[in-house]
Parts: C-alpha cells; sequence; structure tokens
C-alpha cells in the first residue's frame, strides 16, 4: 500500500499545474500511442480524494492529506455553477475523447459525491 500511494503521489497523475482549470486533479491514463496524459478526469479525482483521505487517517501521511486537500479543491473549483454536477474530463492535450468535454455523468457525480 505505501508503495503504490508513493506512486500516486510522486509520478505526476496529479496535475501541479499554474492553471486552476488542471490543478490537483488526478489524469485518467497514460496513452502509450501519443505520448501523453491526454486529461484530467473527474471520477478518479473523486475516488482518490476518498483513498488519500482514508491513507491519511490510517497512517498520518502528510503529502497524502495535501494530495486530497488540492484534489477537493479542484473539484469544488469545476462543479458546474449551475447544477453541481462535475464534467466528464478537462483535456491537457487533444484526444479522441474530447467530445465528452462538456458532458456531466450522473454517475461521476455520485462518485464524488
Amino acid at each position: 500500500m505505501a508503495r503504490a500511494t508513493d506512486w500516486l503521489v510522486t509520478s505526476g497523475v496529479q496535475v501541479v499545474s499554474d492553471d486552476p482549470r488542471h490543478h490537483g486533479g488526478f489524469v485518467s491514463w497514460y496513452d502509450a500511442d501519443t505520448q501523453s496524459m491526454p486529461y484530467v478526469y473527474s471520477e478518479i479525482t473523486g475516488y482518490l480524494v476518498t483513498f488519500m483521505c482514508a491513507y491519511h487517517a490510517r497512517t498520518g501521511d502528510p503529502r497524502t492529506l495535501a494530495s486530497a486537500t488540492a484534489a477537493g479543491d479542484w473539484l469544488l473549483r469545476t462543479a458546474h455553477p449551475d447544477t453541481g454536477g462535475f464534467r466528464c474530463l478537462w483535456p491537457l492535450t487533444p484526444s479522441r475523447f474530447d467530445y465528452k468535454v462538456d458532458q456531466i455523468y450522473t454517475f461521476d457525480t455520485g462518485v464524488i459525491i
């Protein structure tokens, strides 16, 4: 568990950026074809907020609390202002999933809540 958590905290799968549209969110996956991480994904960010909080409660690892805080702040910044729902994804690079950019999924929103 410690090695997996260390990877989550240090691998770059959580975006660190001056751009508030992306900072704190977690990426979906590494696309080997384009050698990129194409977008920040709200569903995965929601899962990892929960995980990082639970891991911090269990171990006291301050990195996981900082990670959870950054991810939670990202979710708060990116919640739809009218509906409170969460967009499926936020592109970092062009990808075949760009058509989902304005879609809000009930499932993703439920996971995050």
